[in-house]
């Protein structure tokens, strides 16, 4: 299905989102949702070179409290711009944006250290580990756990 979904994507940009949901219904695809949010945000936001920038300055600041503002200005863009460009390109809102890097990043340190899940959420800029355990459950579907024994 990833090339129907490839398909009606350039369909609904070069087109319309209604023709892209008219030749969903044509081809009886039904209501589908992008597959974006399961991808790697990091290909996602390669697609454009200010997105790029979004995120290695995200990552570079993972651990510090920061405002989407903040991301906006580290790439010359005006809120409401970023915005609209990563829900262009990524298919998200800026806040999922560093939800789901710090998300990744937190999986990673999960899978590949012995840190535990407040030391975690520290470093990933999250000051009650509870938040990072919501979020993990949310997009995952697994607690923290389930990374750190392997999945």
């Amino acid at each position: 299905m990833a090339q129907m979904d490839l398909m009606l994507a350039v369909i609904a940009r070069f087109g319309s989102p209604a023709l892209a949901k008219g030749c969903a219904n044509y081809l009886l695809l039904g209501e589908r949702h992008s597959q974006a949010p399961f991808m790697a945000i990091n290909y996602l936001a390669g697609q454009d070179p200010k997105v790029a920038r979004a995120e290695k300055w995200v990552r570079s600041n993972i651990a510090r409290d920061f405002t989407i503002g903040d991301v906006a200005a580290a790439v010359a863009l005006a809120p409401r711009t970023f915005a609209r460009r990563l829900e262009s390109i990524c298919g998200v809102s800026p806040i999922q944006f560093v939800q789901r890097i710090r998300i990744e990043t937190a999986r990673s340190l999960l899978e590949t250290t012995r840190l535990s899940v407040e030391e975690i959420a520290g470093k990933v800029g999250y000051a009650e580990p509870s938040t990072l355990r919501r979020l993990i459950r949310r997009e995952t579907r697994h607690s923290p756990r389930h990374f750190r024994s392997g999945g």
